[in-house]
């Protein structure tokens, strides 16, 4: 449909042009009654509240080399900031308490203040690759 509730194209961007925190949100619609349970989950953040995860795929034309260069990025060059959702985000404390790659957080455990932290992914990698192509 357009940009999502928390979309911000002018949040800053690393040498690659990656978004260095959220930027593209897509806002979709879609009938709950002719979707496939499959890839609908419900989520729950503590201090953020309720969610429903939708998977969808979003096919990317490559057109030129800069859509390529663009399609193109890695884990290594995806970063994620990682946010205190327990304390910091229900109190509207602003930052981060770290920068980390996706790389890093699909390794299973990242580094944070010195305190080695596991992570786990929100979504599946296997998952992504069956869903229906259009």
């Amino acid at each position: 449909m357009g940009p999502g509730t928390q979309h911000n194209p002018t949040v800053p961007r690393n040498e690659r042009g990656v978004p260095r925190m959220g930027a593209g949100t897509l806002a979709v619609t879609g009938n709950l009654k002719q979707m496939s349970a499959q890839w609908l989950r419900g989520a729950s953040f503590t201090g953020y509240g309720v969610t429903l995860a939708v998977g969808i795929g979003v096919p990317i034309p490559i057109l030129d080399e800069e859509v390529l260069h663009c399609a193109a990025v890695t884990d290594a060059d995806i970063v994620a900031q990682v946010i205190d959702y327990s304390e910091a985000y229900p109190n509207c404390v602003p930052g981060s308490l770290s920068e980390v790659t996706y790389a890093e957080l699909k390794s299973g455990s990242i580094v944070v203040r010195g305190k080695k932290i596991p992570t786990a992914g929100l979504s599946s990698y296997a998952r992504a690759g069956r869903l229906p192509k259009p």
